[in-house]
């Protein structure tokens, strides 16, 4: 049954990773040594989802990344996340961990990624103590954004994050929210 769990937990994750590999042929090879860091806070709140009510958690991150570009607009990011933090409001329970993973942007704006941008990522999450109704310290911390990149180099965007174990455990009342980030690249 386990295993059962576990292949499920890999075809949701499957479009994502797909979504990944539809980048246009055009889009060109990555640009390594073209990139740039960039540095970002988050904050999400907790959404009521199914029978688990997370309305009052809340979820900080900051992440470290190295963007290259990939062609006109797109840019591929890889991530550390040296901050993970997650509060359950109904247990009180503070979880602390780590995390790392790729990020895919398209922006508006050719060759300068700037303007308005759109972003996914994955990324794998190590963290403890486990989040409530989750029984692994294992996670997957999926992310959908729409943001701006201003001419300073400053950012921010809009958020909704989705972190699940991909029934790696017995239990796996996966946790969403929505929120913001805020960031520099240099």
């Amino acid at each position: 049954m386990r295993q059962l769990g576990t292949i499920l937990g890999m075809m949701l994750l499957g479009p994502i990773f797909l979504g990944l590999s539809a980048v246009p042929a055009h889009a060109g090879s990555i640009k390594w040594d073209e990139g740039k860091w960039r540095l970002e806070l988050s904050a999400l709140s907790g959404i009521h989802q199914g029978t688990r009510d997370r309305s009052g958690d809340l979820n900080f991150n900051a992440v470290a990344e190295y963007e290259s570009p990939m062609g006109d607009r797109w840019a591929l990011g890889l991530r550390l996340q040296p901050l993970f933090y997650y509060q359950d409001d109904i247990d009180e329970v503070d979880s602390f961990g780590i995390g790392f993973g790729p990020a895919l942007r398209l922006y508006q704006k050719k060759e300068e990624r700037r303007g308005w941008f759109t972003e996914i990522s994955v990324t794998a999450l190590l963290h403890s103590p486990q989040i409530d109704g989750n029984s692994s310290s294992i996670n997957f911390s999926s992310e959908l954004g729409v943001g701006y990149k201003f001419k300073n180099r400053w950012h921010v965007s809009g958020k909704w994050r989705h972190i699940s174990n991909a029934s790696l455990g017995d239990k796996n009342s996966a946790a969403n929210g929505v929120g913001f980030g805020f960031g520099f690249t240099f």
